[in-house]
């Protein structure tokens, strides 16, 4: 069993989707985001298993587990949260994990609706995490901090805002599979490995600093 698993051309991390109490890692999901939720909130074998390895690991073991998975010939890029999100008990540890990984060298993205883990990580070097929320007028504030996210749950579009004070003007649209730049209007394709390799969406004007695995 692996701890990472594929989503797209990246190799993500894949949480229990859904609330607590129906055994889900989404704490502060909203029901529309539940509704519209792509794993249609199934639980399997990997889910499972991220679970189980983040309740009885170390931080120190899980990012063993992981760099020993990615290992040289794959991109050094991990998607967070590619399911599911950080509970409140396990931000600490999520948190330790990744700093783990950034000493490692490798570059981490993902979304969380997680406010403390976003604001946490955000400053961490070779880390971009975005913050969703469906809440408009908190995106002018949040957004002067890091990566916010907007999600359109009726066209499947999710507005990325970053560093910008007017909020009704995103820095680009990410959809199920494409990738749109606001400045140019120009669509490519939806992949966090291309957009960090060409330096698009999440990652415009993100710079990797080398660090020694």
């Amino acid at each position: 069993m692996s701890l990472l698993n594929p989503d797209g051309k990246t190799m993500g991390l894949y949480f229990p989707p859904g609330l607590p109490e129906r055994g889900g890692s989404c704490a502060f999901a909203s029901m529309r985001c539940l509704v519209n939720c792509l794993s249609y909130l199934s639980h399997n074998t990997i889910t499972d298993y991220t679970e189980d390895v983040f309740k009885t690991k170390t931080p120190k073991e899980i990012a063993a587990i992981i760099k020993k998975e990615l290992g040289r010939g794959k991109p050094p890029l991990i998607e967070w949260f590619c399911w599911g999100d950080c509970m409140p008990n396990m931000t600490d540890k999520v948190l330790a994990v990744m700093k783990a990984l950034s000493a490692m060298g490798f570059v981490q993205c993902g979304f969380t609706r997680n406010k403390l883990l976003w604001t946490e990580c955000s400053g961490l070097t070779n880390i971009r995490m975005g913050y969703t929320t469906e809440d408009f007028d908190e995106i002018d504030g949040l957004a002067k901090s890091g990566l916010v996210a907007y999600p359109n749950y009726d066209t499947g579009e999710t507005r990325l805002y970053w560093g910008t004070h007017k909020a009704e003007l995103p820095s680009a649209l990410c959809g199920s599979s494409f990738m749109s730049d606001r400045a140019t209007g120009i669509s490519y394709e939806a992949d966090c490995s291309v957009c960090y390799a060409r330096k698009r969406g999440c990652f415009t004007d993100f710079v990797y600093k080398k660090v020694t695995r």
